[in-house]
């Protein structure tokens, strides 16, 4: 009858001792996850892993195959593909937001893009005109700042290409020709895993290694009787068996000559005479292709030419009016068609 009561305190005994080693071990395997959580959390904000970034991750991959690195800085051909390749790439525009921003920020600077006056371009445009001028070597960076998530990548400018290759004379200011010359890395700016802006950092001390002196000129005819920058042409951004390069080329033509009678050009150009917050040039065929629904816009709400102490908003002369909006119409319509035949030759390919 007595070994009843022993027997009893023994079983208590193991069961206590089991319960301990059992909290023992969920406490351990607690901290264990806390501890993995933490590695995870600190390799997110460095951005050290594709799978923290995916968006961003497969972003720079895709500009290293567009836009690799090796080739000489005057070597055309190289950029030429590259112009090309990124302008058909699916992931780069996926990622981007329709229109987006570019230009030049301060070292030190937010990168916040209404801290700064940048110029506006569709993504199609952007990237086969300015994106194409650099080579990546995939060395990034992934940050949170301001807000946004910043791809800092890598980059070497194609600095001794000819005149004609550039979207316009980047040396019409010292600083500005300088910014791109020593440009080594573009910070891409996302928002909600949208890219909305890109910037060059410009360096205040910086020389440039190329001299290039400006004559005045946007535009010029080339000793072979070329018009030049051919880089703004839609021969060159728009592919070969697109159908539509010719009726778009004339419409556009036809709609500048009109624009420049109400000095629409003036303004519009890159100097930026008004020092506008977003600029969009229209002075050139393959910028002024960015904004041929903004420029219906306006027309139709008779904000353009903006006001000034000497002049009211918009075009007084109602017949005239009419007149441009019909051109920017045609010209918007081309735009369409030629867009529209672009997106789905890509589809297809």
């Amino acid at each position: 009858m007595q070994k009843l009561p022993i027997l009893g305190m023994v079983c208590l005994v193991l069961l206590a001792v089991s319960l301990f080693a059992l909290v023992s071990c969920s406490k351990d395997k607690s901290d264990q996850i806390k501890s993995a959580e933490g590695v995870r959390e600190v390799k997110e904000e460095k951005g050290s892993k594709p799978a923290a970034y995916p968006v961003q991750a497969a972003f720079v991959k895709e500009l290293v195959r567009c836009a690799p690195p090796g080739a000489k800085s005057d070597d055309h051909q190289a950029r030429d593909k590259a112009a090309a390749l990124l302008r058909d790439s699916l992931v780069l525009k996926d990622a981007a937001k329709p229109m987006v921003l570019w230009g030049g920020r301060p070292a030190s600077g937010s990168y916040h893009p209404s801290d700064y006056s940048l110029t506006e371009f569709s993504w199609f445009v952007y990237s086969n005109m300015y994106l194409s001028l650099f080579t990546f070597n995939g060395e990034h960076t992934i940050t949170e700042k301001d807000g946004y998530t910043i791809l800092s990548a890598q980059c070497e400018f194609r600095g001794d290409l000819e005149p004609g290759a550039y979207p316009y004379p980047f040396w019409h200011k010292p600083a500005k020709w300088t910014a791109y010359e020593v440009s080594k890395h573009l910070d891409f700016v996302f928002q909600n895993d949208k890219l909305i802006a890109i910037y060059r950092v410009n360096e205040p001390d910086a020389k440039p290694r190329r001299q290039m002196k400006w004559d005045g000129k946007w535009s010029w005819t080339d000793q072979n009787g070329k018009e030049q920058p051919y880089n703004t042409l839609y021969d060159y951004m728009l592919s070969k068996e697109n159908p539509h390069r010719e009726a778009l080329d004339k419409a556009y033509r036809s709609f500048a000559l009109e624009a420049r009678n109400h000095n629409c050009m003036s303004c519009h150009a890159p100097d930026n005479p008004d020092k506008m917050g977003k600029l969009s040039l229209l002075n050139y065929p393959n910028q002024a292709l960015s904004h041929r629904h903004e420029i219906m816009s306006e027309l139709d709400n008779n904000t353009m030419p903006p006001k000034t102490k000497e002049h009211p908003s918009g075009i007084q002369d109602g017949e005239k009016r009419a007149a441009l909006l019909k051109l920017a119409e045609a010209f918007s319509e081309a735009g369409d068609k030629a867009l529209k035949f672009e997106e789905e030759r890509v589809k297809k390919n």
